[in-house]
């Protein structure tokens, strides 16, 4: 995940596909900050904090 939000050009469906993935039942996203890098970076971090060690 975190090599496809480091590319250049990385669209909010990349980023979804690979957050569905992680098969996490109850994620809430918001579209807006997925636009924009630190967003996508700010959803990361959340939803790898909710994966279990």
């Amino acid at each position: 995940l975190a090599k496809i939000i480091r590319q250049e050009s990385v669209s909010k469906e990349q980023i979804l596909d690979e957050i569905l993935n992680y098969d996490i039942r109850t994620v809430s996203l918001n579209l807006k900050d997925i636009m924009n890098r630190d967003g996508a970076k700010k959803i990361v971090d959340d939803v790898l904090s909710k994966i279990p060690n």
